[in-house]
């Protein structure tokens, strides 16, 4: 009886103790699993929060990288309008200096320097060139022979850097050396000089002038490169010329060359223009620095922007952007707690949500690998497969399109489309992959993109085709919207040119109303100045002894030289006839401007009224004839020159001619263009609307036609 008890205990119990022994086993597995799910969700938090982390530092440093981009754009247009600046003033010097050595070769042909005639064109300068000093003439040994204060000081420019290089190389154009201390004042210049030559061809001297350091000081004091900004130009060896340090009453010393070894490499790279980021050692500032070699002279100007004053809204935007950060991290934490805090309830069901996730998982991969419809027919075009995504494409269900034929889903103008396509699947052939358009069960079109490849058995026979369709419906609205952008652009562009010409005209009648303006102080204050002193020194003359009446004389013909040379000044800086009586009078009157100061004889042909211009459309249509007028003077060996003016369908058209050397490349002599010439009349006439034509060839002369188009006055009014 113990025995069979204890054999019965033992069989009631065994099941038990396996029992237990199982519910300890899920038990355990099921603590294991939220273990496992807690450390997943952790980790994936903070995985997202890593990436956010990761983006938001990618974006904050893109943001700051804008920023150094939108520095350097401003730096460079900076250094871009003080390059224009600086090399407009040295276009003025270097046309005022090739005038008075072609004055001076002109005299020395006819026999020797005439230095009255010298002197009377040095009165010009404190007109045409105020920010000068005295312009100064030396001979072939370097010896001072004349300076524009009429004295003949015995002083040699030999040892002058500008000197021995003109001498050394007398067809240089103009030289421009670094900045020395003049002899009298002692104060910084830069000279500037040209060599002019003997009838012969010999070098004879040179003609020189030095633009004041102040000069250029001032120049870049117009220009604002903000709070700890630096604007300098140095020389070709990096010495300080002029500087300018915004907020900072002090500049930097004349010829310091203390520079950071960022500036040195990018000059000796022999880059043109470059920028970068530096702190010079005179101050130490961090700065976004833009190097500019000048056009027109051996010289650089840089533009620097401190970093801390235009990364301010950078670094202003940092603690908003962290308080984002700390927010969308808690809401994170606070989330995935929460989701684990769910998941820990349904625990006592983590069998069946297992078998449903892995169900979910099933029918997920199968959603995803037939993201595409796909379509599959035999070789008598019966439909053998039909997805699931090609019922949510086109809204038939596999039942209602399996055995049945696709032809259906074809508009009838692509069924010609599609009949070649099934003769090289027929063939054996894949299609290439094609857009095309089909159509729904509710009759809508979809764009689609579409794959065809035959389909083959083991053997290699061919069985069917398939079919791949790729709704992309969104795709084609996204490349109507880049065509839209597009047309957008392209709208902004012909919106910006237009702009662009009304600031040419705005800025051509700002020029003309200040030439007019000087031109009528030199009249009315200079020249009534001169004409009042001459009338005294008449009434003088009457009352001096003989012996000395000569002298009184002498004095009024110096003074009526100089009303003339007023006068003369007076209409080349605004025609009165230009503003009087229209473009024909003031071309008439250049004519004879020509003749008298270039010997060229100049016809002016006119054929019916003229059109009724602009004032911005005169005047930059008298600058270019008058640029076109003096190149013929200068550069074609003849002197005789034609001006037509014809008016073409309502528009105006001006012909200047010449039967002089003409030019081998017309391109290449717009290309090299420089100041107001062929270049810029180009230029001046596409900012009016405008063209220019130029014809010519060696030995046939230049023939430039230039056709304006008329405005309205109301509108030129309002430009």
């Amino acid at each position: 009886m113990a025995a069979h008890a204890h054999s019965e205990t033992m069989e009631t119990s065994g099941p038990s103790a396996i029992a237990a022994g199982g519910n300890g086993q899920k038990i355990d597995t099921r603590r294991l699993m939220s273990r496992r799910i807690g450390w997943w969700i952790f980790g994936t938090v903070v995985l997202i929060n890593g990436l956010v982390l990761v983006f938001a530092g990618a974006e904050h440093r893109q943001n700051k990288e804008e920023y150094e981009l939108r520095a350097e754009l401003l730096t460079q247009n900076l250094a871009q309008a003080i390059d224009q600046s600086i090399s407009t003033k040295i276009e003025k010097i270097d046309l005022f200096l090739h005038m008075v050595a072609q004055e001076l070769e002109r005299q020395l042909s006819t026999g020797g320097i005439n230095k009255e005639l010298i002197q009377s064109l040095f009165g010009k300068q404190n007109k045409y060139l105020y920010e000068a000093s005295a312009i100064r003439i030396s001979d072939s040994e370097g010896n001072l022979i004349l300076d524009g204060d009429g004295e003949s000081p015995q002083r040699s420019y030999a040892e002058r850097e500008f000197f021995a290089y003109l001498r050394e190389h007398p067809g240089s154009s103009l030289f421009v050396s670094k900045p020395v201390k003049g002899y009298l004042t002692g104060r910084w210049i830069v000279p500037f000089a040209l060599a002019y030559h003997r009838p012969d061809g010999a070098f004879a001297g040179v003609v020189g002038v030095g633009v004041q350091i102040e000069s250029f000081s001032d120049l870049l004091s117009r220009f604002d490169a903000g709070e700890r900004g630096l604007i300098t130009l140095r020389d070709s060896d990096l010495g300080v010329i002029a500087s300018r340090l915004s907020g900072s009453s002090g500049r930097l010393p004349v010829g310091d060359r203390n520079v950071s070894q960022s500036l040195i490499k990018r000059v000796a790279s022999g880059a043109r223009q470059a920028s970068f980021r530096a702190a010079p050692p005179f101050d130490g500032y961090r700065r976004t620095v833009t190097l500019r070699k000048l056009e027109r002279a051996p010289m650089y100007v840089l533009v620097g922007l401190d970093e801390s004053n235009y990364l301010a809204p950078w670094y202003r935007e940092m603690p908003w952007k962290a308080s984002y950060l700390a927010i969308f991290f808690l809401l994170t934490s606070l989330s995935a707690w929460a989701l684990w805090r769910i998941w820990l309830r349904q625990a006592k069901s983590t069998e069946a949500l297992r078998a449903a996730h892995e169900q979910l998982a099933r029918v997920a991969s199968v959603v995803e690998g037939s993201a595409d419809a796909i379509l599959m027919r035999s070789l008598d075009y019966k439909t053998l497969i039909w997805n699931p995504a090609a019922e949510r494409m086109f809204g038939y269900t596999a039942a209602e399109r399996i055995g049945k034929t696709s032809r259906f889903l074809v508009p009838p103008e692509f069924r010609a489309e599609v009949d070649r396509a099934h003769e090289i699947l027929d063939d054996g052939r894949p299609v290439p992959a094609c857009d095309t358009v089909r159509l729904t069960k509710d009759g809508r079109r979809i764009d689609v993109s579409v794959s065809r490849f035959p389909v083959k058995d083991a053997n290699g026979r061919l069985i069917g085709a398939s079919f791949v369709y790729r709704d992309i419906t969104e795709r084609k609205r996204a490349e109507e919207a880049l065509r839209k952008a597009r047309d957008e652009l392209e709208r902004r562009v012909i919106e910006r040119t237009e702009q662009l010409r009304h600031l040419a005209v705005a800025a051509t009648l700002t020029e003309e109303t200040e030439r007019r303006s000087i031109a009528r102080d030199l009249h009315d204050g200079l020249g009534q100045t001169l004409h009042v002193i001459r009338l005294k020194l008449d009434s003088l003359a009457k009352t001096v002894p003989e012996a000395s009446r000569h002298i009184v004389r002498a004095l009024i013909d110096q003074i009526a030289d100089a009303s003339r040379m007023v006068r003369s000044l007076t209409s080349e800086l605004s025609p009165p006839a230009l503003a009087e009586l229209g473009l024909s009078a003031a071309l008439r009157w250049l004519c004879g401007e020509m003749e008298r100061s270039y010997a060229l004889e100049v016809v002016v042909d006119e054929n019916g009224p003229e059109p009724r211009l602009t004032r911005a459309q005169s005047a930059i249509v008298f600058r270019a004839v008058r640029e076109l007028l003096i190149n013929i003077a200068k550069h074609a060996g003849t002197q005789r020159a034609w001006i037509s003016l014809r008016s073409v369908d309502g528009a105006l058209r001006v012909t200047v001619k010449d039967q002089g050397a003409g030019m081998r490349d017309p391109a290449q002599a717009l290309a090299a263009g420089k100041g107001w010439g062929l270049a810029s009349v180009r230029e001046r006439m596409t900012y009016l609307g405008s063209t220019m034509d130029i014809r010519s060839a060696p030995g046939r002369g230049t023939t430039v036609t230039l056709d304006i188009r008329v405005e309205a006055q109301d509108e030129a009014i309002v430009a």
